[in-house]
């Protein structure tokens, strides 16, 4: 066996078992999606949700993709070599990188979906907790005209009936 022949296979093992751990990578952002976008669904269909398991279901997730993606820095040597296979003639590095390039951009694509989800479901909760500050707010300003001229005070504006007011 050659040398090329053998440095050639280790390139093929190490592809291949990138191309397992970027597979797994992918599967723990497609779970993360998946309940990401169950609470956007559960937030716009219901009034008082409660979106405490969904929450934590969705911190285990992230644990779970985080502990995936520690060797960064590794990653980036096998991207780097994927990508110089990608362009090679030998037609088994050169379906393995392609793999791994694919995998990748579905991975970086699932990642924005996830994170514009995000915003989403960070955007109906601020206005759920506005509508709620401006309930609370209404309700003392109630109180206080209450406690002070009692409940028969009309807590609307005067409606006039002609243009005299």
């Amino acid at each position: 066996m050659t040398g090329f022949s053998s440095s050639r296979d280790d390139l093929v093992a190490s592809l291949r078992a990138y191309t397992t751990h970027l597979s797994a990578q992918h599967e723990a952002l497609q779970q993360l999606s998946s309940t990401t976008s169950h609470i956007r669904e559960t937030l716009d269909a219901q009034s008082a949700p409660d979106i405490s398991d969904d929450l934590v279901k969705r911190q285990n997730e992230l644990e779970k993709y985080t502990a995936l993606c520690e060797d960064a820095a590794q990653d980036e040597s096998l991207i780097d070599a994927a990508l110089d296979a990608a362009n090679c003639a030998n037609e088994e590095l050169n379906a393995i990188a392609r793999s791994i390039i694919t995998i990748r951009e579905d991975s970086r694509s699932l990642a924005e979906e996830i994170i514009h989800c995000q915003a989403e479901c960070e955007s109906l909760l601020k206005q759920r907790l506005q509508a709620t500050s401006d309930a609370i707010r209404r309700s003392a300003q109630r109180r206080k005209l209450d406690a002070a001229y009692g409940p028969a005070v009309s807590h609307e504006i005067p409606t006039f009936m002609d243009k005299q007011q």
